[in-house]
């Protein structure tokens, strides 16, 4: 429930590659320079990897997420072929302001009586309200987008079901 109202995904794919094979072709697409693969990322231990766009999102503040989306992964050996299970989310921004933005909304409409009180309010209202619809879709827009990379540039086939 929770990764869906934050707009996560978790998917396990299967490849009939060996896991050497797919972490080769993986560390290859993390290496290439340039634009060919729009994919940055790195092993964080023999069998993790995490991988982002190449281009960001505003300017580099420390600590905050600055890249559109997000995909962690795990490699694991099964008996025909590897099996990677993966995390894949929008920056967190997206989400939060898409599910706290019409909350804000809402609570200033309600508490202007709909602009009966102050109109001014009923403007800013309607246009939180905006603002999180569109967060919402354009986070699920990027989460989709790095997925689709991943599938693309690694060969991979989507499952039929998501992990819950």
């Amino acid at each position: 429930m929770i990764d869906k109202v934050l707009n996560f995904q978790r998917i396990e794919y299967r490849s009939k590659m060996s896991a050497q094979d797919f972490k080769s072709r993986l560390s290859s697409i993390f290496s290439q320079k340039g634009f060919k693969f729009n994919l940055s990322g790195k092993f964080t231990s023999e069998q993790d990897f995490k991988a982002t766009d190449k281009w960001t999102i505003g300017i580099y503040i420390r600590s905050f997420e600055n890249d559109p989306a997000y995909l962690k992964g795990k490699i694991k050996d099964s008996k025909n072929g590897v099996t990677v299970e993966v995390l894949v989310r929008p920056n967190s921004i997206f989400s939060l302001f898409g599910l706290l933005f019409p909350l804000i909304g809402m609570i200033a409409l309600v508490s202007t009586n709909f602009g009966k009180t102050d109109e001014d309010a009923l403007g800013v209202g309607i246009g939180f309200i905006i603002f999180g619809l569109i967060c919402y879709p354009i986070g699920n827009y990027l989460r989709n987008r790095i997925r689709n990379k991943f599938e693309d540039y690694l060969d991979l086939a989507r499952p039929e079901k998501e992990l819950k």
